[in-house]
């Protein structure tokens, strides 16, 4: 897996932290969330982030604390999720 170039990011309210908020411009079907963007920890995957999307697998570290509403909705080819203690809020 090596899918995290292209994801779309925004930054949370903290101006610390971002949220991965869409797949972008990334086209691989293994998607890793990465622990961090712009040299700022990335801590959640916002709401519809890969909605109705071609992801096959995702990664998620533990440094992600939340998954937001619908975050992999309709994702039909889904079929691995990797994720690390820590996530607090689906």
């Amino acid at each position: 897996m090596c899918g995290y170039q292209g994801l779309e990011y925004k930054l949370n309210q903290d101006l610390k932290t971002y949220s991965v908020s869409g797949i972008g411009e990334c086209s691989d079907a293994d998607i890793i969330i990465p622990r961090d963007y712009n040299s700022l920890p990335v801590t959640e995957i916002g709401n519809q982030a890969f909605r109705g999307t071609n992801i096959a697998s995702v990664k998620i570290h533990d440094g992600i604390s939340a998954i937001k509403i619908l975050a992999f909705a309709y994702c039909n080819n889904l079929k691995r999720v990797e994720m690390q203690n820590g996530i607090k809020e689906i």
